[in-house]
């Protein structure tokens, strides 16, 4: 009978979770990835290419960019795009040359401090625009 008191007036241990979540996701860069200027298909495939690798890194969250119609000349309306939440925009032109090999040139720009962060050019076959992105 004493064993059954003393097991009776024990009381269930109680436990509490706590999660911490750290690491790749936590903090998403906004980021929106404008269709390349092209003639063809190129430029929304290469965006969409960019898009998707930034994506599987989880320190991207994507802004839509749909018809921005932007290309490596254009002027950048910084406050539009934070307004619409994209910290970061990227953007570009495709041009095709007589040789066959396709000239791609992009820039980066910062919404938040309204300038350019980057600004490549990149020469490469049809076969090569994968890895260019």
């Amino acid at each position: 009978m004493l064993a059954l008191a003393c097991l009776m007036a024990i009381k269930p241990a109680q436990a509490q979770l706590r999660v911490d979540i750290s690491g790749t996701g936590a903090t998403q860069y906004p980021v929106a990835i404008a269709d390349f200027a092209v003639d063809d298909a190129h430029g929304r495939a290469l965006a969409e290419v960019i898009r998707a690798d930034l994506t599987r890194t989880g320190q991207f969250r994507l802004i839509s960019a749909a018809g921005s119609g932007l290309n490596v000349d254009s002027p950048i309306a910084h406050d539009d795009w934070r307004a619409k939440g994209a910290d970061f925009i990227a953007y570009g032109s495709i041009v095709r040359g007589n040789d066959g090999r396709y000239d791609v040139r992009y820039r980066l720009a910062d919404t938040v401090k309204k300038g350019q962060l980057d600004g490549v050019a990149f020469s490469g076959t049809e076969q090569e625009l994968r890895r260019v992105a």
